[in-house]
């Protein structure tokens, strides 16, 4: 270990924690330095290290090794890259050093060894830099919403292979939560292809529901120790039909639309309706529906502001609008303090389960 460790180490630290607030917090005092840590000086003259009996990097000339795995890997398009292990930081390096626009998201699976790692060199050129931004063993199933705050850029992936391999588990599932936005970006992509003018020609028709519509954000976490039963149309409905009266009292009901005509005829009344489609066709399956006396005072309509007018045109009951995946939506939507997202991927299920 360099007799410069401990100031490299410090003046690390420094960076860390002018940067990133909470980094003392939720990673200096939460994790001890990796043990099974070692660094060994190359055939250059630079560092390169070991842990867990895997070399992270060329043992002869990491840094030049970093730049052709950056320039073979990366595409020169901008947007976000996704950094799997941080390791000494030379593929980081590289990234910065050869494409000036790319924005860099570092996940690392192993704390202890990004502690570690800051013994070694002065990082603070990327600690700073106001491109990049580091996630500590951050739950996968967060990873969703982080990427949706940087807006809708292209996104490419960088995996430190040593690290990847040793952290299987973990990069394996950020590997599938990313697929599964990317995924679903594509789909809300297609929907406001084949849906825009719909939505655009029924968001101002539904202007006026603003006026009483509220955000859904004010059931989010009510009622987190109650069993929920999410109802849609399809062969299982037929099976639990039946039983519906009985689940009433035990479940808390979510109901999309095509399912609700099922559920008044055997008397039962959802807590929740979900209704999200733009097409007028859809509606006929809540033809004299949302009239319903048993639906008063024991229901609540879940929608967008871009849903097929007929929707709203009874007033008897209490409509939560959810954010738009349409940007004129979300103007508007922002006016009347509409902010809280629901789950789109195709169908009215999805939004319902989320």
């Amino acid at each position: 270990m360099s007799s410069n460790s401990g100031d490299f180490f410090d003046s690390n630290l420094k960076a860390l924690r002018l940067r990133y607030p909470a980094f003392r917090d939720e990673v200096e005092s939460s994790f001890q330095r990796e043990t099974d840590f070692e660094t060994v000086e190359t055939r250059e003259g630079g560092l390169t290290a070991k842990t867990r009996g895997v070399w992270l990097h060329s043992g002869r000339a990491p840094s030049r090794e970093a730049e052709k795995i950056v320039s073979a890997g990366i595409e020169k398009n901008g947007g976000l890259c996704l950094v799997y292990g941080f390791g000494l930081g030379y593929h980081v390096e590289a990234l910065l050093k050869l494409y000036d626009g790319i924005r860099i998201l570092v996940i690392e699976a192993s704390p202890q060894l990004f502690l570690s790692a800051l013994e070694t060199r002065d990082f603070r050129a990327v600690i700073e830099n106001p491109r990049i931004g580091f996630l500590f063993r951050t739950p996968a199933s967060a990873l969703g919403g982080i990427l949706r705050s940087y807006g809708n850029p292209s996104i490419q992936t960088l995996k430190l292979k040593p690290l990847f391999d040793i952290e299987a588990g973990y990069y394996g599932e950020i590997d599938e939560r990313l697929q599964t936005f990317l995924s679903t970006r594509r789909t809300n992509m297609n929907t406001l292809k084949r849906f825009g003018k719909s939505w655009i020609r029924n968001l101002f028709r539904n202007s006026h529901v603003f006026s009483r519509a509220a955000d859904v954000g004010r059931w989010f976490g009510i009622f987190k120790d109650i069993p929920a039963l999410v109802i849609a149309a399809g062969p299982s409905l037929d099976e639990i039909l039946p039983h519906i009266r009985e689940l009433r009292d035990r479940y808390l009901l979510i109901c999309v639309d095509t399912a609700l005509r099922s559920l008044l005829e055997n008397g039962v009344a959802p807590d929740f309706i979900v209704v999200v489609d733009p097409q007028y066709l859809n509606t006929r399956h809540l033809d004299n529906c949302l009239d319903s006396e048993l639906l008063t005072g024991r229901s609540a309509l879940i929608s967008e502001s871009s849903t097929h007018p007929a929707i709203f045109r009874s007033e008897s009951l209490p409509v939560y609008f959810f954010k738009s995946i349409f940007p004129l939506g979300k103007l508007l939507e922002s006016r009347a303090g509409i902010s809280s997202p629901l789950g789109a991927g195709g169908s009215v299920s999805t939004t319902a389960w989320d």
